[in-house]
């Protein structure tokens, strides 16, 4: 019988130019991989953490720093607490400006910036532009948020494809 990390190891793909390991076996409708350890289906990400790296202390969660569900790459995982990976979110599917923490003042008629941030609800300001209010966002999500500040998009410069040598 395989052990757990070769069932493990047997259902990811390294070889891809974001440095994601995907997961290959069936996915979740959520899009996470899961792998069937004793009687329960373990979300794949966690399994990858605890086997590469440690173990997770109770009450936290796994992040994706890289966004994508399917990705079971220990150097784009991260412990967090639920705030923290809620913080690190892309733009909602239902917003409508294109920004995230940017949405349409109909009163005032100007896009309003917003924020949460230790579960309250920070008003950042009127501005004329989207593009303003997601400035005034973005300053924002950096100063409260730290390091699992995002700004509605995957954070593509930290994975990057490798240039091949010429």
């Amino acid at each position: 019988m395989k052990s757990i990390e070769e069932r493990f190891l047997t259902k990811i793909n390294k070889e891809t130019p974001t440095g994601c390991w995907l997961w290959t076996g069936a996915p979740a409708p959520d899009g996470y991989g899961h792998l069937h350890i004793g009687d329960k289906n373990t979300p794949a990400h966690r399994v990858s953490y605890q086997l590469l790296v440690g173990p997770i202390p109770a009450g936290m969660q796994i992040d994706h720093i890289c966004h994508n569900h399917a990705c079971v790459n220990p150097k784009h995982l991260r412990l967090a607490t639920p705030a923290e990976n809620m913080r690190n979110s892309k733009t909602p599917k239902n917003n409508t400006s294109g920004f995230k923490g940017v949405s349409w003042n109909a009163r005032r008629k100007k896009w309003r910036a917003g924020i949460k941030a230790d579960s309250k609800s920070i008003n950042l300001g009127d501005f004329s532009t989207p593009e303003a209010a997601h400035a005034a966002y973005c300053e924002a999500a950096d100063r409260l948020h730290g390091e699992f500040s995002n700004h509605g998009t995957t954070p593509a410069t930290i994975f990057q494809p490798i240039a091949a040598a010429s």
